[in-house]
């Protein structure tokens, strides 16, 4: 079983996540073409090979580092680790709400209005 089928499987038994998607290329298009300059997790996971979009509500578990840290004056978004998935050195970062509800359109998702957005990507 290859990696991303893994990873989907891993990501199915996570209690609170909704929404599993692989992103192909022309959804790392429109993510790069959306997303804030400053969120450099979101573009730090595009580079990686397998790229996926899940959405989560307050069922699933707190982030185990920063989502922001501020750097010369200004709010950056760092990636950070996936913890359920560090057998593939995963990073993830939450898209920006520039990007969140465009995205879920463009990939023509229906969401809980109180879900929130993570991208995983990984090698």
């Amino acid at each position: 079983m290859n990696k991303l089928k893994q990873a989907i499987k891993i990501l199915e038994k996570i209690e609170g996540l909704d929404n599993i998607v692989i992103l192909n290329e022309k959804n790392k298009l429109f993510i790069k073409n959306t997303e804030i300059k400053n969120n450099i997790g979101v573009f730090d996971c595009l580079k990686r090979k397998n790229l996926i979009f899940i959405t989560h509500d307050e069922r699933f578990r707190e982030p185990q580092e920063n989502l922001v840290i501020e750097k010369d004056g200004k709010l950056i978004f760092p990636s950070i680790q996936f913890i359920e998935l560090s057998k593939f050195k995963a990073i993830s970062s939450s898209p920006s709400s520039k990007l969140h509800n465009p995205l879920v359109k463009h990939l023509k998702l229906k969401i809980k209005e109180y879900e929130a957005s993570i991208i995983i990507g990984f090698d």
